[in-house]
């Protein structure tokens, strides 16, 4: 009876490991704040795009945005976009941006934004699909007080 016990108790113990060793856990959406997270995790699109300028107003070029893995540069208006496909940004999604040209377009302190995102803000979604979110964000960049 004993050894019995002891060997279903190995045999937990083991596929327990086993699975902490392949990376299956129940909380792998966790990092997203999301409450399906027991589940699974849901996907969902996010559209990220705006205007980025200075204190005057002037659409600044040259600026690198980016999102975790996903980047792109202002253009002569000063527009950026970021698609992002199949992440299920949840609470708040922070955005770099940084002045990536040097002096190129002037020169301007590099800065991060963290946008709020709502889940009621998904249109769209079916099932573990939770829709489309989209955002706009304009920033406005501070001149760097030393050019070097």
């Amino acid at each position: 009876m004993k050894y019995r016990q002891f060997v279903l108790r190995f045999r937990r113990l083991l596929l327990a490991a086993l699975a902490g060793l392949l990376g299956i856990s129940a909380s792998s959406c966790a990092k997203y704040g999301s409450p399906y997270a027991e589940y699974g995790c849901p996907e969902a699109d996010f559209d990220i795009s705006g205007h980025v300028t200075d204190r005057e107003g002037n659409p600044i070029e040259g600026i690198e945005v980016k999102h975790i893995y996903r980047s792109d540069t202002t253009d002569a208006d000063g527009y950026y976009h970021i698609p992002k496909h199949g992440e299920f940004p949840y609470a708040e999604v922070p955005i770099d941006f940084r002045d990536a040209d040097g002096d190129e377009h002037g020169a301007y302190r590099d800065t991060t934004v963290t946008v709020k995102v709502n889940y009621s803000e998904y249109r769209g979604g079916s099932g573990w699909y939770e829709g489309t979110l989209t955002k706009e964000v304009d920033v406005t960049l501070e001149e760097k007080a030393d050019k070097r």
